[in-house]
């Protein structure tokens, strides 16, 4: 796996003591920093002593084991050969060395070259990173990840199940019922459903990361308002969630690809309701085809429940005003025998 740190480095020296006295003791110092640190720096100035780097081995294959060894790495402590996060070294401090000596933070390596050997370098993971934030908090994340041995199933090697946090929850769903905070699949052959839980409010979805190869061909999918989102990387997608039982669980969004159709109308028995742009400003268009009468009652409520609006038409195509606030409204047609509710949002 690719291995990185990212976030503030202690800047502070740290104190390291020593076995001193003897020509025979031997001293293990670690590197204490989050960073290469210079080999000089963790044997006190010493100089003219054999040490030893502790470094990760490599089994015949090249392939990284979790066993590793002590190398000599040369003869003289004062050379400046970078040792790795994490890794350690061991020398003959000598009878004059101090029994303490500090570790300053400008002694940290900070040449371009890359260290390798103790976590070792594999290929990058071909995976999709969602992350969703609340008023611009982070909240969740999951992964979905391309692995060639994988199924749609969700118990196996490379999967890993969703444990709950207290407030908020994404996760996928397979096809055996399993909520996976990492998912691994052969690819995006279906639709794969997506849940999320969470208190009321407004949330945002962030691509934080995309390396698959058509990654402007995979999608995410707004059931309840009929969207279709390319999840390019930093690409974001704005939704609410209200005391309505809609707005989240198990079925409200899903990933799709580029094939993958959203529901454009919505029928019952040769009744039509096509809302013409899900997410809206002022007004929403709405298209009426197949009622059993010569006009249709329409009526917007907000979420809560209040009326926005109530019109008798006779039109096919009907503009319909909004209130003033953003949220979520509904929008019920009813032509005497049948009704339908479509739902749109307002940002």
């Amino acid at each position: 796996f690719a291995y990185g740190v990212t976030g503030t480095l202690n800047g502070s020296s740290v104190t390291l003591n020593q076995n001193n006295g003897s020509e025979t003791e031997w001293t293990i110092a670690g590197n204490p920093f989050a960073a290469p640190v210079n080999s000089s720096a963790l044997t006190g100035g010493t100089a003219n002593t054999p040490y030893y780097i502790y470094s990760m081995g490599q089994n015949n294959t090249g392939t990284r084991v979790k066993a590793g060894g002590w190398v000599a790495a040369g003869s003289n402590s004062s050379t400046t050969t970078p040792i790795p996060m994490m890794g350690a070294i061991a020398y003959q401090a000598g009878t004059s060395a101090p029994a303490t000596f500090n570790v300053l933070s400008s002694s940290i390596n900070t040449t371009d070259a890359a260290q390798t050997g103790l976590f070792g370098e594999g290929d990058v993971t071909t995976q999709l990173e969602l992350q969703v934030a609340k008023d611009g908090n982070y909240q969740d994340k999951l992964f979905v990840r391309f692995d060639g041995n994988s199924t749609e199933k969700g118990r196996e090697r490379m999967d890993l199940p969703k444990l709950n946090n207290d407030v908020t929850n994404i996760y996928t769903i397979t096809s055996d019922k399993a909520r996976l905070a990492v998912d691994a699949r052969k690819g995006i052959d279906a639709t794969i459903p997506v849940g999320i839980t969470s208190p009321v409010g407004k949330y945002t979805f962030t691509v934080a990361s995309n390396n698959f190869v058509n990654a402007s061909n995979v999608y995410l999918i707004d059931k309840l308002t009929n969207t279709k989102t390319a999840l390019e990387p930093g690409a974001t997608y704005s939704f609410e969630i209200t005391s309505d039982a809609a707005t989240q669980g198990d079925n409200r969004f899903e990933l799709g690809t580029v094939k993958t159709q959203v529901q454009d109308a919505i029928a019952n028995d040769g009744f039509t309701v096509k809302v013409l742009g899900n997410v809206v400003n002022n007004a929403v268009t709405v298209q009426i085809k197949g009622a059993k009468s010569s006009s249709v009652q329409i009526t917007v409520v907000d979420m809560q429940g209040k009326l926005i609006s109530n019109t008798t038409s006779s039109r096919e195509v009907n503009n319909l005003a909004l209130a003033s606030g953003s949220g979520m409204y509904l929008i019920k047609v009813t032509d005497g025998e049948n009704s339908i509710v479509s739902k749109v949002v307002k940002p």
